[in-house]
């Protein structure tokens, strides 16, 4: 009797122990798979950081080019310069971009293959927690790209101020040269002024304007385009029913328009003819009948192929200052 209550004891031992071992062995299991599942998190959580900021860039980015593109169409920047750091700022982020790829490369693998094929055994799951931890600290511990496109804001501001101007422009153009019940060109030339942003006044040959400049030499009207949108219209100098009145309102707003567009109106790409090439923008973009322009006598007045394509060059290409 005592012999198989030693055996049933040992037994018993054995299984108790045996059951031990394996409580053991589950709990070190589900200590490997509390630390995977954890290295998992952690990893995925920094992958997600990263591709969201990839995906702002990407963003960022394509609104840039659309920008860009935009910008380098005909006509469509007043000034020029900023689109050129636009440029710049672009190819840059392009390459930058691209590094945003090899970042995530492995750490992407790292996550598809722990997807993929979830390890069982504990020493796979051992392995793979430190595979994930060892993607997530070399993630961690690098910078990703810095792209900046800052020169967006200036080329977009310049993009609307150019749409205004260019509003402008069309607005005069699409005005014929009109007479009023008494043959006057007078009123409807006045409304072509104030159309265009110009306080008109009516002065003497005998006045002094633009801090002192006197208008005993002008024809019909002047501007001072650095002082603001000023027109003025000078008493006797052109009769009201003379065409010519209308002609040289819009010579007077071309001024105005190359001044918005450059900065001056005497721009460098107009070379040392600012006043024939004047005369081409008013035409060319003001409606002005050329007929009424060749009036004008005097031979910086007259217009040219070069002064066509200077004015040409102002209006598309836009200018460089």
């Amino acid at each position: 009797m005592k012999k198989k209550t030693s055996v049933a004891i040992a037994v018993t031992g054995a299984l108790i122990a045996g059951a031990a071992a394996t409580g053991v062995i589950f709990h070190q299991h589900n200590q490997s798979a509390v630390a995977f599942d954890e290295a998992h998190t952690k990893l995925a959580e920094k992958v997600g950081a990263v591709q969201n900021e990839r995906d702002t860039a990407a963003k960022d980015l394509t609104e840039a080019k659309a920008i860009l593109d935009r910008a380098s169409q005909p006509g469509a920047l007043a000034q020029t310069a900023s689109r050129a750091d636009l440029d710049v700022a672009v190819d840059r982020a392009i390459d930058q971009f691209a590094e945003y790829d090899d970042l995530l490369a492995e750490p992407e693998k790292a996550l598809a293959e722990a997807e993929g094929d979830r390890p069982f055994w504990r020493g796979d799951l051992d392995a793979a927690a430190e595979t994930l931890l060892e993607q997530f600290y070399a993630l961690s511990a690098t910078n990703t790209p810095r792209i900046s496109l800052g020169p967006v804001r200036p080329v977009q501001a310049e993009l609307n101020r150019t749409a205004d101007i260019v509003a402008i422009e069309e607005k005069i153009a699409s005005t014929p040269a009109a007479q009023d019940s008494s043959g006057s060109y007078r009123p409807a030339a006045e409304k072509l002024a104030t159309d265009a942003g110009f306080t008109v006044h009516q002065i003497s040959p005998s006045a002094t304007v633009c801090g002192g400049y006197p208008v005993s030499d002008q024809a019909a009207a002047l501007v001072c385009a650095e002082s603001g949108p000023e027109i003025f219209i000078i008493d006797g100098r052109t009769e009201a029913t003379d065409p010519y009145l209308d002609a040289a309102i819009r010579h007077e707003i071309a001024h105005q328009m190359i001044f918005q567009r450059c900065g001056t109106a005497n721009p460098p790409e107009a070379g040392d003819r600012f006043e024939a090439v004047t005369h081409s923008y008013a035409e060319l973009y003001l409606g002005a009948d050329r007929a009424q322009l060749d009036a004008t006598t005097s031979d910086e007045y007259t217009i040219t192929p070069e002064s066509d394509a200077a004015a040409r060059q102002i209006h598309d290409a836009g200018c460089a200052a």
